[in-house]
Parts: structure tokens; C-alpha cells; sequence
């Protein structure tokens, strides 16, 4: 987890415990404070924080082992301006992104 991932993990889990402090100190004592919504947001900042895909970090070749196969979807990477194809695993659906501009440069 890179460091803005788990800034925003701590910041989900501080809303997590005020929502739970709300619920603790009851709605007499914290009037106005949104308790379950609070709690709620939390929970769906942390929960996207960690499982939130991320975006792979560019291979120079495709993958050898497995049933691996190219989608044929090609773009150029706004990162790093090189041209990328996207391979994928059919059996757990991951997807791998192949910098193809040595083969334009062989051509």
C-alpha cells in the first residue's frame, strides 16, 4: 500500500470511529451528529481504498506461463507516452499492460 492509499485508509477509519462515537454517545448527547452515515462512509472509504484496482506497472514482454492472451486493445500510456497492449487470464480475469514500443521501434 503507497503512502496516499494508506492516508486515505487512516482517514476511512477516522470516519469509521466517529461514526461509532456517535452511536456510543447516543443522539441526546450528539445532537445534529449523522452517526450511521458517518459510519457508512467510512467503511465504503476504506473498503475502496484497499480493494480498488490498481494499475499495473508496464511489462517489457507478455506473460509466458498460463492460458495469457492479448485482448487486443492497444493505447498509448498518459504515464508514460509508450504504447501498451493488454493481455489477460481468462480464468481470473486479471489483466497485465505489455509496453509494446520496442516492437514499433523493430518495424
Amino acid at each position: 500500500m503507497n503512502g496516499a492509499r494508506g492516508c486515505v485508509v487512516i482517514f476511512g477509519a477516522l470516519i469509521v470511529l466517529a461514526g461509532i462515537g456517535g452511536l456510543a454517545v447516543g443522539p441526546a448527547t450528539a445532537p445534529g451528529f449523522p452517526a450511521i452515515p458517518a459510519l457508512i462512509l467510512g467503511c465504503l472509504i476504506v473498503v475502496t481504498a484497499i480493494a480498488e484496482p490498481v494499475y499495473g506497472r508496464l511489462t517489457g514482454r507478455p506473460p509466458l506461463s498460463g492460458t495469457w492472451r492479448p485482448t487486443g486493445e492497444r493505447f498509448i500510456d498518459p504515464a508514460t507516452g509508450k504504447p501498451v497492449e493488454v493481455w489477460s487470464e481468462p480464468k481470473t480475469g486479471e489483466r497485465r499492460y505489455v509496453d509494446v514500443s520496442e516492437e514499433a521501434d523493430k518495424k
